[in-house]
């Protein structure tokens, strides 16, 4: 049966050098962490269903003059999510592996003679107005280092909204290093990740490496070595979004026994899982669907939910047909979802 889907959502901050070898506090789980090199995540226009590969480059900057840049935030997915705690300030706390995408949205930064913050977006359904984190993180920069100029940007979204692929998130810490930029760079980046980590539990980590284990509220960054992990991978949004607040709300209500989530494949340095699909799952039947399906096909090494959802991704091996994937997904779900074909930290 073919379904269709809707039409297409201040902590101290430490970056610790990498040791040797890493264990977590948690005996369930254990990381390995090593150094690893800074990879480039340029990205070309995306659209609803295509092929995204990695480009030449620094990753974050494709133009600048002395008046604007070009900034290109990429989408994350989460390896591993697992909730360890409850935090004194109401917060959960974390041990969450973070990886940067080739999937990337465009924000355009521009000095400008009138005073002031303006914001546009090719998405009408996003606020514009400091509701919009990309407004909010520049407005935090301009109060503790003003300008004698104004900013006018431009977002052109490409990564769903809502989607647990931390497309707000990356926006606004690539809109608070813009502004960095083009104020002649006063904060250095231990001090850039401290202010956006104000923003946001993740907005740190798309100021740190392309691959992180990431602890507390996720605002503390180790680099992590992915080793043999599949690089390929598909990303499929079905066009809905879930609220990330009412996912860890639901999830503080479960049993102790529903805490858990699947162990999805195992490799050098631990186990993928996601601790936020039990609750998800059981409101969102589809999303199981589309999982169980993605596990069951030819060259898929693995699928999980990314974040609190509802984005589903699927490791991919070298060979496999990701063209022929997409069409017998379409078949068995629909046309209307997001999908794509990425790269992992490369």
């Amino acid at each position: 049966m073919m379904m269709d889907f809707p039409a297409p959502v201040s902590p101290v901050i430490a970056v610790n050098p990498a040791p040797g070898s890493h264990t977590s506090s948690s005996t369930s789980a254990k990381f390995f962490i090593r150094k690893v090199r800074s990879i480039s995540l340029l990205c070309p226009t995306l659209e609803f269903s295509q092929v995204i590969d990695s480009a030449p480059g620094h990753g974050k900057t494709t133009h600048m003059n002395s008046d604007s840049l070009t900034l290109h935030p990429p989408a994350k997915i989460n390896l591993v999510l697992r909730v360890v705690g409850r935090r004194p300030d109401g917060f959960h706390e974390l041990e969450t592996v973070m990886v940067r995408t080739t999937l990337c949205d465009t924000l355009e930064i521009t000095r400008n003679d009138s005073p002031g913050i303006t914001l546009s977006c090719s998405d009408p359904t996003l606020p514009t107005n400091s509701d919009n984190l990309v407004v909010k993180a520049v407005e935090l920069f301009l109060s503790r280092h003003p300008q004698p100029f104004g900013i006018r940007m431009h977002l052109e979204k490409k990564i769903p909204h809502g989607g647990g692929l931390g497309g707000g998130s990356s926006d606004a810490a690539y809109a608070l290093d813009g502004i960095n930029q083009l104020a002649g760079s006063p904060l250095d980046p231990a001090a850039l990740q401290s202010m956006i980590a104000e923003i946001g539990s993740d907005t740190a980590f798309f100021l740190g490496p392309p691959a992180a284990l990431c602890k507390g509220r996720g605002e503390i960054l180790e680099p992590f070595d992915l080793a043999e992990t599949p690089r390929r991978c598909v990303l499929i949004n079905p066009g809905f979004g879930v609220n990330t607040a009412w996912a860890y709300k639901t999830y503080a209500a479960l049993p102790p026994e529903k805490k858990t989530g699947e162990p999805c494949a195992t490799y050098s340095w631990g186990e993928m899982r996601n601790d936020l699909e039990p609750p998800v799952f059981e409101k969102y039947l589809l999303l199981p669907e589309i999982k169980s399906w993605l596990r069951s096909q030819p060259g898929v090494c693995t699928a999980m939910m990314s974040g609190s959802g509802s984005t589903m991704f699927a490791l991919l091996e070298e060979t496999t047909d990701a063209t022929a994937l997409e069409s017998a997904f379409r078949a068995r779900f629909g046309t209307s979802a997001f999908f794509a074909e990425v790269r992992l930290a490369e």
